[in-house]
C-alpha cells in the first residue's frame, strides 16, 4: 500500500469533484431531459468515477427521496 497512484489522490478533491458530477446530473434531471448518460472512464487521469449503477443508485434516491 501507499504508492504513488495512492499518494497522488486527495480525498478532499474527490469528495468536492463527486459532489459536483452528483450535482450536474441532478440538474439535467430536474430540467426534464428525456434522459442522461452515466459513464464509466476507469483507467483514465479523469477517471474517478467508481461505477455508473453507484451513481445511478445515488441519483435515483436522490429523486425519490422528494
Amino acid at each position: 500500500m501507499g504508492g504513488r497512484a495512492s499518494s497522488l489522490f486527495d480525498p478532499e478533491r474527490a469528495h468536492v469533484m463527486y459532489h459536483g458530477y452528483l450535482d450536474e446530473l441532478k440538474f439535467v434531471a430536474n430540467v426534464g431531459f428525456g434522459g442522461i448518460c452515466i459513464n464509466e472512464p476507469h483507467q483514465t487521469a479523469y477517471g474517478l468515477m467508481p461505477s455508473p449503477s453507484i451513481m445511478a443508485a445515488s441519483l435515483a434516491a436522490e429523486r425519490g427521496a422528494r
